[in-house]
């Protein structure tokens, strides 16, 4: 009622032209009339006139303002939802404001978590697991393997059992069972027969100078079949057809020549100049009662490593160095002669005209059913004489095959990682028949021993883990409530427009979460690096690798990240949210 507007271009009638006098004669005070641009926009914007000329103006408050009616149904709430990746960008900012903190958080987690890595993995060690670490690691070329069944002798008293006890004993391998190894780990698969029941084997008895060496060992401790067809075809280094070989003959490695060279053979007509392979050829060598006639030479060389032992001199037994080299002979090929396929039917079957008793294929001594032997003795009780029978029952399901003729079975260390593990695991695992294998090596008594040991200290590493976890726990639980509580205010603004509790946990635990993530990350390569170089150490030490840090310590540490992450997250915000 106190403006007075008039549109540009607008005619004025008379009846306008006298409201107008109306107005200004009504006026008071002093009037202002303007029509420029500028002078007419800052009137409109301070008179809060629109451009409908329609003008805002106060009024009186109600005491009691009309609410408007709704219906619930026509009205839906839009419910605050913080997308997570906004989550995780807001919570990798706030990352930024204690580097200091987060330095130090992050360096003392990570140490944390690499040393529950490490314990956790001694408490969770597996002999198996250990064994095919160790392989690898001492680069093993072949495997050793002995068959066992076992059974179960049970005690009687007076018809009562006083007692049972599992037991198990060597026999030897068929045929079959070498041609189905043969058929899952290659052609180059042996069949053997071992000349003594320990490692020595026979030596060679007509050596032109007698005497010990800390390098030569020339002793045969095994004769194999010849696998024709395979890769030791290549390992051939004489002209010689293997396949075609006689009952007395045999080839020798690379390794018994050198022995023969160290030493000296003789013959009916004197030493044996031996220069080279082909002067070994046809010359007869005694083992125990055979008297066989060298064939050939196949490669099988020890490492130069061991070198520096064939000038050596007065080297003691108990070396080290010695004792390594020893284990490399006594556990590998290098003192084995191949013979014909025929050599068993021949010569070392039980009823071969010119038979050996073998002492390493030991023939079976149980049969599938029960027998028992029964003996009486005297014992003293009260002053009366009481007599006592005493049985033993033998319980078994194997069932001897009478075919069984190597003592051994010899397995080159296969190419394929998976392989290797398969050789491993399925050792020492009874059939439906009890019979198994076990793997024969150098490692297996040292593997055993660390075995002994760490299941005694399995629950003392465990809860070693255990405190690392929880102390890593604190200091992210520490540093998320230090940055909750430099926050206080961003949080109250989030919670006043809307953000739920499960925003703002979002938010921290994103920042936790990375921060877990960043030292899972670490700790992985941390403990993945020392499990390495410790186990170098351990191999030069004791001979066997301890420390297994595969996909089950890895599953364990993320879950432990994860964990850790969720409740240092949790419990800061929730008593703040």
């Amino acid at each position: 009622e106190n403006a007075l507007s008039v549109r540009g271009g607008a005619a004025l009638t008379d009846a306008d032209m006298r409201r107008i006098r109306a107005f200004l004669s009504a006026a008071r005070g002093e009037t202002i009339i303007a029509n420029g641009e500028k002078e007419v926009s800052e009137f409109r914007k301070a008179a809060n006139i629109r451009p409908d000329v329609a003008h805002e103006t106060f009024c009186k408050t109600q005491r009691r303002p009309a609410l408007s009616a709704y219906d619930p149904a026509d009205v839906k709430f839009i419910r605050s939802r913080l997308p997570v990746r906004h989550a995780v960008r807001i919570g990798a900012i706030g990352m930024k404001l204690k580097p200091a903190r987060l330095f130090f958080t992050v360096l003392l987690s990570v140490i944390a978590f690499t040393l529950f890595g490490l314990f956790s993995t001694l408490a969770l060690y597996d002999e198996k697991q250990a064994a095919f670490r160790t392989y690898i690691d001492a680069g093993v070329e072949s495997f050793s393997l002995q068959k066992y069944y076992r059974y179960t002798t049970v005690h009687y008293s007076d018809g009562k059992e006083t007692g049972r006890y599992e037991n198990a004993e060597e026999i030897a391998f068929t045929a079959e069972e070498l041609a189905t190894f043969r058929e899952k780990y290659g052609g180059d698969v042996l069949g053997a027969y071992a000349l003594s029941n320990d490692r020595e084997g026979l030596g060679i008895r007509n050596l032109y100078r007698a005497g010990e060496h800390a390098y030569y060992y020339p002793y045969i401790q095994s004769f194999a079949e010849f696998p024709h067809g395979s890769s030791w075809e290549n390992r051939l280094l004489t002209d010689t057809d293997c396949s075609a070989l006689a009952d007395d003959e045999v080839v020798i490695s690379s390794y018994l020549f050198s022995c023969l060279q160290h030493f000296g053979l003789y013959d009916e007509e004197g030493e044996v100049a031996l220069n080279d392979y082909a002067d070994v050829l046809g010359r007869p060598i005694r083992i125990g009662t055979f008297v066989m006639r060298i064939a050939g030479v196949y490669r099988y060389d020890l490492a130069e490593t061991y070198d520096p032992l064939k000038t050596a001199e007065d080297v003691k037994e108990d070396d080290p160095f010695v004792v390594k080299l020893r284990d490399e002979l006594n556990y590998g090929l290098y003192r084995t002669a191949f013979v014909s396929d025929t050599f068993y039917q021949n010569v070392l079957e039980p009823d071969a005209p010119d038979a050996y008793a073998l002492q390493g294929a030991m023939a079976p001594r149980a049969a599938d059913a029960a027998e028992g032997s029964g003996a009486y003795f005297a014992a003293a009780q009260g002053g009366l004489n009481v007599r006592s029978v005493i049985t033993n029952e033998t319980i078994t399901r194997y069932k001897p095959l009478g075919a069984e003729r190597y003592s051994q079975i010899v397995v080159p260390a296969p190419d394929s990682a998976s392989l290797l593990r398969a050789l491993v695991m399925d050792a020492e695992k009874p059939d439906e028949s009890d019979v198994f294998y076990e793997l024969d090596t150098a490692f297996e008594d040292r593997i055993f021993s660390v075995s002994e040991v760490l299941e005694v200290l399995e629950q003392i590493f465990l809860w070693i883990g255990v405190a690392m976890a929880v102390f890593s726990m604190l200091l992210l639980f520490n540093f998320i409530s230090v940055s909750i509580t430099n926050k206080k205010k961003e949080i109250g603004i989030l919670r006043a427009v809307g953000a739920r509790s499960a925003d703002v946990f979002k938010i921290f635990f994103s920042e936790s979460a990375i921060i877990s993530g960043i030292c899972f990350v670490l700790a992985m390569i941390a403990s993945s690096v020392t499990c390495f170089f410790l186990n170098r150490s351990f191999m030069g030490m004791i001979g066997a690798s301890i420390l297994v840090f595969g996909p089950v310590s890895w599953v364990i540490l993320f879950g432990i990240a994860a964990v850790t992450s969720f409740i240092a997250t949790f419990l800061p915000v929730l008593s703040i949210a």
